[in-house]
């Protein structure tokens, strides 16, 4: 079976997705020929990836050239839309591929559905992200109304991707519910949930030394520490978390010390720096800690060890989170949203505690809360459960034999 997979991100969880994959098929022999259309800088960004590629006949990388590619921080949706369809297309029928398989298909449903997409010798997959049917409003009649209409927007998005007779599988990262109400409303059964993998992170023993000293620089054990972590950007609630550090009196403020640690994205890379340094100006008592890139497994191994909260005050809540993942894999509690995906998962499983995220006077009260002893409602052995429920294994068996069984 030749299987095309399509992804040419490669920040946060997209070269972990395509490592999973190609590991799982190398490791168990299957016979899969497994094609990788990836960034034409993917030497950068995957070394990891290329060695397998180099040493394994089962997995070929095929880097799309410079001109082809349309980095999604500078060109519109529609033309990145049309350009990798080109893309994945081409590579496509130039393998003879069975499946052609794009890792974020919400970037491709303009496309899908337009004549140019139909009659392909080839089933066509993805994963959806942020899907319709867990969109929830937070906040008034104008919020709601907000709400409702970009769920009908998205639906009608998803209709005209499933007039397709090629489009075989859409996958939810983490959502069962989600996939059997999206089949029942949609009438269809193209829907499949997928298990978000969680990835163990890789200690490197040559940073031990700089990463302790990191540690002791910033992570007394005088303070409770709040940490916020990742790709920083507007949806992931950084600006909430800022603020309800602000309104915090100075005497829980100087028992806390607030760690955000994570690259800021575009539309943040020019207030942030600002945003921190007025929290430090009102907060003199609070101890901040900004570092604007990502951190390495050993630097995030070492912070997700010695922190005792995670904030993940997601404003979009429909998606799968990777912090959830963390969170749940070293027993650290978090304090993330009400609505959507990620509330319902941090509720069922017991990984901490649930807030109106879009305010930061409850955010503020959740951490002060925390500040006053008392224990967020957090449970080790569901946490346990979430990881064990979400291996890569499970990642890359699930996608692939769905795949084989249409």
């Amino acid at each position: 079976m030749n299987v095309l997979v399509f992804n040419t991100r490669v920040e946060g969880h997209h070269i972990e997705h395509l490592l999973h994959i190609a590991r799982y098929v190398v490791k168990n022999d299957l016979k899969y020929n497994l094609y990788m259309a990836v960034n034409p800088y993917i030497n950068n960004y995957g070394e990891e990836l290329v060695r397998i590629s180099n040493n394994s006949s089962a997995v070929s990388l095929l880097p799309i050239p410079e001109d082809e590619y349309c980095d999604p921080e500078s060109h519109s949706p529609v033309r990145r839309s049309l350009a990798g369809w080109r893309s994945a297309k081409k590579r496509a029928l130039e393998v003879s591929a069975d499946h052609c398989v794009f890792m974020e298909m919400n970037v491709y449903q303009a496309v899908l559905g337009l004549p140019r997409a139909r009659g392909m010798p080839f089933d066509t997959s993805g994963i959806l992200f942020f899907p319709y049917c867990r969109i929830e409003s937070s906040g008034g009649m104008l919020a709601h109304f907000r709400s409702m209409t970009e769920r009908i927007r998205k639906r009608l998005q998803l209709r005209w991707v499933l007039s397709n007779p090629s489009v075989d599988t859409i996958f939810l990262l983490n959502d069962e519910w989600g996939a059997e109400k999206m089949n029942a409303e949609l009438g269809t059964d193209v829907f499949h949930s997928l298990p978000d993998p969680i990835p163990p992170l890789t200690v490197d023993d040559n940073e031990t030394d700089r990463v302790s000293s990191w540690k002791e620089e910033w992570w007394g054990a005088d303070r409770m520490h709040f940490l916020l972590f990742g790709s920083l950007r507007r949806d992931k609630g950084v600006q909430e978390a800022i603020r309800a550090f602000c309104n915090l009196s100075s005497k829980m403020a100087s028992g806390a010390a607030f760690h955000l640690l994570g690259a800021s994205r575009e539309e943040l890379e020019t207030e942030l720096p600002s945003l921190v340094s007025k929290l430090e100006r009102e907060q003199p008592n609070l101890l901040v800690h900004f570092e604007d890139r990502f951190l390495s497994e050993t630097e995030l191994d070492c912070a997700l060890s010695e922190s005792d909260v995670i904030l993940a005050p997601y404003q979009r809540t429909e998606g799968s989170s990777g912090v959830l993942s963390h969170a749940a894999n070293y027993h650290v509690p978090v304090i993330g949203p009400k609505t959507g995906l990620i509330g319902h998962l941090i509720r069922e499983y017991g990984l901490g505690e649930t807030v109106n995220a879009r305010s930061p006077d409850r955010l503020r009260e959740s951490i002060a809360a925390y500040l006053n002893d008392k224990n967020l409602e957090w449970s080790p052995p569901a946490m346990e459960r979430y990881v064990a429920e979400r291996s890569p294994d499970e990642f890359a068996s699930t996608l692939l034999s769905t795949l084989t069984d249409s």
